[in-house]
């Protein structure tokens, strides 16, 4: 857990006196459910919000739910698990802020090799 990223949410909500880690974890709950709500496919993919700390946000998806016919994850699956890490963390960041809508206008991926086991991306 990073106490710089808890030190914001609490900067954040100066009013709430609940514990740093039950901020910290409302954060991530609160931004799994909005991936989820606004994000559909996140649901069917099995996206889930694992951590946040210095390194960024990390997201992970079973195999299972995303798999081709190769058996090992499908590569569109693996772009938009990377891509939502960034989105997501910036969420994290920008809440509370002047409103702003984060929009993904351009995406680049390169395949280094196949990924034949649950994902994660940070």
């Amino acid at each position: 857990m990073d106490v710089g990223i808890m030190a914001e949410i609490v900067h954040r909500m100066p009013s709430d006196r609940r514990p740093l880690v039950e901020l910290y974890d409302e954060a991530l709950r609160e931004l799994e459910r909005t991936l989820h709500a606004e994000i559909p496919l996140t649901r069917a993919m099995g996206v889930r919000v694992a951590h946040c700390d210095a390194t960024g946000l990390t997201l992970r998806a079973p195999l299972e739910p995303n798999i081709n016919h190769k058996s090992t994850a499908f590569g569109g699956s693996l772009a938009t698990l990377a891509t939502l890490a960034g989105w997501g963390l910036l969420q994290l960041l920008l809440r509370e802020q002047l409103p702003a809508t984060v929009v993904i206008q351009e995406s680049s991926v390169q395949y280094l090799r196949p990924v034949a086991e649950d994902m994660q991306a940070t």
